[in-house]
């Protein structure tokens, strides 16, 4: 690395870090469906009780260290979120220079990924999601490095880093597996020397399919993910009703969607640029298939078949999730496009052209992360709290992520529930639709805040 890429590429990160800071930390409690879970997790590696969830376990360790340090849950999450989302934009910077040798087209590829709505999505709400793609964009680097140079070092770098995709995220280590796979095909076909190509190659599926094995063998716990990827691949080749269903409750919240963004139509575009640019360098210039654009463009574009597929197929429950991912081809195929201008200040106007429409969709997204509830309620819950004690059986009948309840009440008790909390109403609506079920004869109010009321059930 030049000190000018390194200059840049550390520039690019820390604005990007600074940025998921201001993200994560300007609304009042921690955002998005799963922010309390990753609080719950951190907390009780803390405590010495390791995490309460199986899940893959690299980002909850490393949030639990720098929560350690600074003295504060959440700002040990939001940090550690903030920073691999800014480091990706390092690997991606370095990748595009590598390809086009051409730093506009660098940053432009940077910014597309760090800074884009998907990203701010997945920081706010599917954290691990989001910290995944540092590790997805230093895989496909060092993969790149690894075919084109022929470089076993270098596949080696790839294979740990994949695996590190593999200890944060299910999704981020699918496309690491897609990008590895989608090498070796337009390899195959371009490469004229495929013995020393496929014993290059070759190293990083055979070591990574053995460490992950190992890895899900000793710890299914905390690698129960694989099964999602057996569910995809049923889902795509037997469509069911329920996978053609409306969203779960696992879903996003719908305020926080931006449909106009998340939709099909973001990537479409590149990826019709994506298949242009493969035909002109399929057979082209010797210079372009040296550094490897073929088949970066090319496992590009099956990266974004990828994440629209679902939505054309209708599977709801998994659209939302692929699309979100859409950001990593589109940035890789924007570097090679505004690349393709020779012009230096021609190919600075094009990046302009495409960035601005992006860096506007992704402040819209930010400015709409919240908790996913209401201050009044988080209060209300700290009340019932002093009321009611920590761990005492209840059941929640509140629309709201159920880990608020858990982190501040400890974990529900289902089957013989004590108390009732109620929220009938919600601070984004005026009544929750449908409304909550009123509580049962005999229940009698304990509390009554702005948000949760507090029943104690008859027959106790």
């Amino acid at each position: 690395m030049s000190r000018r890429d390194l200059v840049t590429s550390s520039t690019l990160c820390i604005a990007a870090t600074v940025f998921y800071l201001w993200v994560l930390l300007k609304p009042p409690l921690i955002p998005g469906i799963d922010g309390p879970y990753y609080l719950i997790q951190v907390e009780a590696i803390l405590a010495g009780k390791g995490m309460v969830y199986g899940d893959p376990p690299l980002v909850f360790y490393v949030a639990s260290l720098l929560a350690f340090i600074f003295g504060d849950t959440r700002l040990g999450v939001s940090v550690a979120v903030a920073f691999f989302c800014g480091l990706s934009s390092v690997p991606t910077y370095l990748l595009a220079k590598k390809i086009t040798g051409n730093e506009v087209a660098a940053v432009a590829s940077a910014i597309v990924v760090s800074f884009s709505p998907q990203m701010v999505r997945m920081a706010s709400d599917l954290m691990k999601n989001a910290s995944g793609v540092c590790f997805l964009m230093l895989s496909i680097y060092f993969l790149h490095i690894s075919v084109i140079d022929k470089s076993f070092r270098h596949a080696i770098i790839a294979t740990i880093t994949s695996y590190l995709a593999f200890l944060t995220h299910s999704l981020d280590f699918a496309y690491t597996l897609l990008y590895i796979f989608s090498y070796l095909i337009i390899g195959l076909i371009v490469v004229k020397e495929k013995k020393k190509f496929l014993g290059v190659w070759s190293i990083i599926p055979l070591v990574l399919g053995i460490v992950v094995g190992i890895s899900a063998s000793l710890f299914p716990w905390h690698f129960s993910d694989i099964h999602k990827g057996v569910a995809f691949v049923k889902d795509i080749l037997f469509p069911t009703s329920v996978s053609r269903g409306k969203r779960g409750p696992g879903g996003p919240p719908s305020p926080i969607l931006s449909p106009s963004f998340m939709s099909v139509g973001y990537s479409i575009p590149f990826i019709v640029a994506g298949i242009f640019l493969f035909v002109d360098s399929f057979p082209g210039e010797r210079k372009r298939l040296k550094k490897g654009e073929t088949f970066i463009i090319f496992a590009s574009i099956i990266g974004g078949l990828l994440g629209i597929l679902p939505a054309l197929l209708g599977l709801r429950e998994w659209a939302w999730r692929f699309m979100l991912m859409e950001h990593v081809p589109v940035g890789i195929l924007a570097g090679v496009i505004v690349s393709r201008i020779k012009s230096r200040y021609s190919a600075a106007a094009l990046a302009v052209v495409i960035i601005i429409p992006i860096l506007a969709q992704t402040l819209q997204v930010a400015e709409s992360v919240r908790p996913s509830i209401p201050y009044e309620g988080y209060l209300d819950l700290l009340e019932i709290k002093d009321i009611i004690g920590y761990g005492s059986p209840y059941v929640p009948r509140c629309r709201f992520s159920r880990y608020w309840f858990e982190y501040i009440l400890g974990r529900r008790e289902i089957s013989k529930p004590r108390y009732l909390l109620y929220c009938p109403y919600n601070k984004y609506k005026k009544m929750l639709q449908p409304p909550s079920p009123s509580p049962p004869p005999g229940s009698r109010l304990l509390f009554r805040g702005k948000v949760v009321w507090l029943y104690e059930l008859g027959g106790m």
